[in-house]
């Protein structure tokens, strides 16, 4: 059988998934502070020494408190977090349908 090309219709269905529209953007200070927790942790430290040099340095939380070891941990985990999140942006393609207009 042959068809024309006004005889076929494609329908496509197209879902998008993002979740880049729900990131917070850190202010810079907080962003600079992360990278050297990260810093710090790749070259071998544990949060505990890292929490210690932060506080040797007169760096404090955003709030203004002194680091532990527990918020050390969980400031890299959410910082991990959040480029795992960035990464995630991904356009999944549904069905492409084809079918004949019916005359």
């Amino acid at each position: 059988m042959t068809y024309k090309v006004t005889d076929v219709v494609l329908a496509f269905d197209v879902t998008l998934k993002t979740r880049s529209l729900s990131l917070n953007q850190l202010p810079d200070g907080r962003v600079e502070r992360h990278q050297l927790i990260e810093q710090l942790h790749e070259e071998g430290l544990l949060d505990k020494e890292i929490a210690h040099f932060l506080n040797l340095a007169g760096i404090t939380t955003p709030s203004g408190l002194p680091y532990y070891s527990e918020l050390v941990f969980m400031t890299r985990r959410k910082s991990r977090l959040r480029r795992e999140r960035k990464q995630e942006n991904k356009i999944q393609l549904g069905e492409l349908c084809f079918y004949l207009k019916q005359a």
